[in-house]
């Protein structure tokens, strides 16, 4: 009995490769400081890693009650889902719609946070120069929506270059 699954996850029978088909499981660390991988999904679990700002991960699945199951770089579980966000949203150098685009001036970054104040809890960090996409805000804070979706400071942004 032969199985119909491809030999490579990324490669069909005819030998083409299947990328897009793959693209929701790719995330990227958005935790300014890295984030750790565990063995299990509980928070006495051990680490089995630490992975740094920027570094793509594979999750097996959407995970549950907060934690997200990954295959790459490391198998292991990631507490937090709001540390990862697509791969397609962090590689685009340049939001479509320059009204909506804006770059990150603050020199340590921009925080986004999960509601427009102070108080809420970091979704994580955008470095300075990064494109970012935002929406009409009130009050000083922008909602972002790429790379990551939260809430921002305006004051800490400028205008992307035409």
């Amino acid at each position: 009995m032969q199985s119909s699954t491809p030999a490579s996850p990324l490669e069909n029978n005819q030998g083409e490769y299947l990328i897009a088909q793959y693209a929701s499981s790719c995330r990227r660390v958005m935790a300014r400081n890295g984030i750790f991988v565990l063995q299990k999904p509980t928070v006495d679990s051990a680490v089995v890693g630490l992975l740094d700002y920027g570094t793509t991960v594979t999750i097996r699945d959407r995970g549950k009650n907060g934690w997200v199951p990954i295959s790459s770089p490391v198998n292991g579980y990631i507490l937090h889902t709001n540390f990862l966000s697509s791969c397609q949203a962090a590689k685009a150098a340049t939001p479509p719609d320059l009204n909506f685009c804006r770059k990150v001036a603050a020199n340590g970054g921009l925080v986004v946070r999960t509601a427009p104040s102070n108080n809420s809890a970091r979704v994580g960090v955008i470095p300075k120069g990064e494109n970012v996409v935002i929406a009409r805000g009130k009050n000083g804070w922008v909602p972002i929506s790429t790379p990551l979706m939260g809430y921002a400071q305006s004051r800490y942004l400028a205008y992307c270059s035409r």
